[in-house]
């Protein structure tokens, strides 16, 4: 258990790295956007498979069920996330229809 924990930060934080310095050198919006759902995607994949493998869930139920919860957090976050198109940043605006960026007032695209 120790180790696969380990193992599993170690990944997480290597994939983090990733995509953080993937989605810093691009400047395309569009390939930003791109980037961030695959890098939001193999996190919660590799948190599920974490978790699957480490629980021994021998009840498919129980594994469908934090799977469909998974896929609603990539959705959120997926579906809150921002860019402006003036400063090319990304906004995370949890619980809230962003309009113009807060940083330099420029129009977001979702």
């Amino acid at each position: 258990m120790e180790n696969s924990f380990i193992t599993y930060v170690i990944l997480w934080a290597i994939l983090g790295l990733i995509f953080y310095f993937l989605d810093k050198r691009e400047k395309s919006i569009k390939k930003r956007q791109r980037l961030s759902t695959i890098g939001v995607a193999s996190i919660f994949l590799l948190m599920y498979l974490f978790i699957f493998i480490q629980s021994g869930i021998s009840s498919w139920p129980i594994g469908i069920f934090l799977l469909l919860l998974m896929l609603g957090a990539i959705h959120t976050t997926l579906n809150y996330t921002y860019y402006c198109e003036q400063c090319s940043k990304r906004h995370q605006m949890l619980g809230k229809k962003a309009n113009f960026c807060p940083s330099c007032g420029g129009k977001l695209i979702k």
